[in-house]
């Protein structure tokens, strides 16, 4: 055999076992390509049933959340009509004519008195609890009320009677918060008895 001949039985000896290798290769290759698309599949399966079971739950926990959230709105928003009823409540006190508010005080100074000899603070702008009406007071009901030189500037309404440390507060204002603790469930009930 010449060499040439050798040469060439070689070469085709070596395109043969390259051949194989690279046939081997591809169908190692095709085998890893295959089962990575079968993985793929499978996660994309496994996420789809997982998110199918999920679903419903996470759809409900958005919703009670969203729920609580508009709860919450509206709670603040009856919070607030309450405030601005009991404000305008406020308001009405403080701009109730003479006449009505008269024997409303008296008699509300009267109960508050324990000895008589109290002192009354009003607020700057008082213009009914003035020292020729404390006289008229302390004659009809056997008192020694004083009026306080002091004009306390929170007092928008109403009065504070003092003797020595303790202190009674029947301003308009401690007067809508007792009534407001004592009566805001029947107050919401009339404001939201349709919702």
């Amino acid at each position: 055999m010449a060499l040439a001949d050798i040469k060439a039985k070689i070469e085709a000896d070596a395109r043969e076992q390259a051949e194989a290798i690279l046939q081997r290769a591809r169908g190692q290759a095709e085998e890893i390509r295959r089962k990575a698309q079968q993985e793929i599949e499978d996660i994309r399966h496994s996420f789809e049933e997982r998110f199918a079971k999920e679903a419903p739950e996470i759809s409900k926990r958005r919703e009670a959340v969203a729920r609580l959230d508009v709860e919450r709105e509206m709670l603040n928003a009856k919070r607030r009509l309450i405030s601005m009823v009991f404000d305008e409540a406020l308001n009405q006190m403080i701009s109730l004519d003479r006449a009505k508010r008269e024997p409303f005080v008296e008699r509300l100074l009267l109960a508050s008195v324990q000895d008589g000899d109290e002192v009354v603070v009003v607020g700057p702008s008082e213009d009914l609890i003035t020292e020729d009406w404390l006289k008229g007071f302390n004659d009809r009901h056997g008192k020694s009320l004083t009026l306080s030189d002091r004009r306390d500037p929170s007092i928008k309404g109403g009065f504070v009677v003092e003797r020595g440390k303790i202190s009674t507060n029947c301003t308009w204002e401690m007067l809508l918060r007792v009534f407001q603790e004592e009566r805001e469930a029947e107050v919401v009930r009339q404001l939201f008895a349709d919702r």
